[in-house]
């Protein structure tokens, strides 16, 4: 004989297959949308650009200001150095005996340009050889020299002096 099961009890347990059935063919967690797609993503700048200026190619040319701010207007650039070189090139100062007053009035104003791109991150690399750095003002022909104020410009933006240079 067959015994019949009560109908709660069989609900019961055709409830609970079902659950495990459930449980057992349960997908994969899907990713939570980002709630803020439009929040930017933070960029550190880690990058240093050096734009090289070779004074022996045109002194009273520095480089375009738009190289400059091309540079600056990248988030991932930190710094932006102007590296002023000579006729020997990268770790020798550029000999400026011969340079009267006005051409360091003249690559000064050049240079400010591009220095205004943004203060912060654009400044000068490199060292400058020059005997006389008491010139009286930036009139030329009047020898070779610096201006007291020129020197103390380009010192501020980080190129250093030298007054003896080693022979090569």
């Amino acid at each position: 004989m067959s015994r019949k099961v009560p109908n709660k009890v069989g609900k019961i347990l055709m409830l609970a297959g079902l659950m495990a059935l459930t449980k057992a063919c349960k997908k994969p967690p899907i990713p939570e949308p980002n709630p803020n797609p439009n929040q930017p993503t933070t960029i550190i700048p880690t990058k240093e650009v050096t734009i090289v200026w070779d004074w022996s190619a045109g002194v009273g040319r520095a480089p375009p200001v738009d190289s400059v701010r091309y540079y600056t207007d990248q988030d991932s650039v930190k710094h932006v150095y102007i590296h002023l070189i000579g006729e020997h090139g990268i770790g020798y100062p550029v000999n400026c005996t011969g340079f009267d007053p006005d051409v360091f009035f003249r690559s000064r104003i050049k240079l400010q340009q591009c220095i205004d791109v943004d203060s912060t991150e654009v400044s000068l690399l490199g060292s400058f050889y020059v005997i006389h750095t008491n010139a009286p003002n930036h009139e030329p022909g009047q020898g070779p020299g610096i201006t007291p104020y020129d020197k103390e410009w380009f010192e501020r933006h980080g190129i250093t002096f030298v007054t003896s240079v080693k022979n090569r």
